[in-house]
């Protein structure tokens, strides 16, 4: 299964520059529960290639993977990258995923 992501040019750029520094790795994409509110957050680790991993996109040289689970969460996701002078991170956006904290829940619902 392909993964569609839309990225903007600094993001493309940025996986350029980084898939020169890991050969031979794949860049992982996941989403994991950040708060109890139900807040998730988009997470990236460099890991050995996968030899055919189920949910995958090439892009400038680097091969983004994800689990097959989380495909709706994932695909079609909006992918930009913040270089400023504190922090250098890929940013992802994707209207099912709450990314801003919800507040606290009371009650167990």
């Amino acid at each position: 299964m392909a993964l569609h992501l839309s990225l903007s040019p600094k993001a493309f750029e940025a996986l350029e520059r980084l898939g020169r520094a890991h050969p031979g790795q794949d860049l992982h994409l996941a989403v994991v529960p950040e708060c109890a509110c139900g807040k998730m957050a988009f997470t990236w680790t460099w890991e050995p290639r996968a030899d055919s991993p189920a949910l995958a996109l090439e892009v400038a040289g680097v091969r983004i993977v994800a689990d097959p689970a989380q495909a709706d969460q994932i695909d079609g996701a909006d992918v930009d990258y913040e270089d400023a002078l504190m922090t250098k991170r890929f940013v992802v956006h994707h209207p099912r995923v709450i990314t801003e904290c919800q507040g606290p829940r009371i009650g167990g619902d």
